[in-house]
């Protein structure tokens, strides 16, 4: 877990100068967040840090695949042996736990990493999952809202489409 770019942005559902929808939005296709590297006026790539670190690192261990990363099998989140499936309320339950299976698992890789390594800082480590509420919008998508402290009980709350 060293220096990551800047990559996963808010969207703000304007293109062009024009405002969609957020679910008409053809920057985050409804999701309230698009992965492209970020740029400062200089044109330096922007480091994410602290909390928007913890931020990135949630969103890239829900939305990664698990078992896809080679070099860290482990690494990921299971969603796809829920979404799509019919009995919603048992998917919202089912689908809560693989998200807290894979932040548990971040929690881990980052306690570690910052034992071994001292390249993270306190407030980009999770500390402990607040709540995490799951609205269902349709048949294969979810509103999630995450609500975590950081190690140093900062509480950062992290919502997104899934």
């Amino acid at each position: 877990m060293s220096r990551d770019v800047q990559f996963f942005n808010m969207c703000d559902h304007v293109v062009d100068n024009k405002y969609y929808d957020q679910y008409a939005c053809p920057r985050c296709y409804g999701k309230s967040y698009y992965i492209d590297i970020s740029f400062d006026n200089s044109g330096e790539t922007i480091l994410a840090q602290g909390d928007i670190k913890l931020q990135q690192e949630i969103l890239k261990i829900i939305i990664d695949k698990k078992y896809d990363n080679k070099f860290h099998p482990d690494w990921g989140c299971e969603k796809d042996l829920v979404i799509g499936t019919k009995n919603v309320q048992m998917s919202k339950v089912k689908l809560e736990k693989i998200i807290r299976d894979a932040l548990d698992y971040l929690k881990n890789v980052q306690v570690n990493e910052y034992e071994i390594y001292k390249t993270l800082t306190q407030d980009e480590i999770l500390g402990k999952i607040d709540f995490i509420q799951i609205i269902p919008l349709q048949l294969d998508s979810y509103y999630i809202n995450i609500s975590i402290l950081n190690t140093v009980n900062q509480l950062i709350t992290q919502t997104f489409v899934l």
